[in-house]
């Protein structure tokens, strides 16, 4: 028996990879949707898992760019992604503590602008990842 190789196609709503799985394991795909939706709610991490799977499993789609600009566009998405993420993480924990008339809460800000710092980075280089995958598609598509 011939096993189904974990890769992206194009029948996906966001990344690719519940649509990726369903068909490797032959699982509805709008199953394990639900259940990544349902575990949003219980486990902090899922998000994580998913960007790290979304950026790991094969793409069916090639994208039409240099190997060395699309990984340079890669990692400066990842670099304003993890700016931004310490900006508005931190952002939020200061003001909370502002609103909140807590000047001790200090250290909670720099607690949670750290972990702005990888959730930037991945959501970066995840969002430029679409980007230049629905414009090698579409690109694709004129041909």
């Amino acid at each position: 028996m011939k096993k189904v190789k974990l890769v992206r196609g194009n029948n996906r709503i966001i990344g690719g990879v519940c649509q990726s799985i369903g068909e490797r394991y032959k699982i509805e795909p709008i199953l394990l949707r639900v259940a990544f939706v349902v575990s949003l709610f219980f486990i902090n991490i899922s998000i994580f898992i998913y960007l790290i799977l979304w950026n790991t499993i094969p793409n069916e789609r090639k994208i039409n760019l240099k190997k060395g600009t699309q990984i340079r566009t890669q990692i400066l998405g990842s670099v304003i992604g993890s700016l931004l993420g310490v900006v508005f993480l931190g952002g939020v924990a200061y003001l909370t503590m502002e609103l909140l008339n807590d000047s001790s809460g200090f250290l909670g800000v720099i607690i949670l602008a750290i972990y702005g710092f990888p959730l930037g980075a991945v959501l970066g280089f995840s969002v430029v990842k679409l980007i230049m995958e629905k414009k090698s598609f579409n690109d694709l598509n004129e041909l």
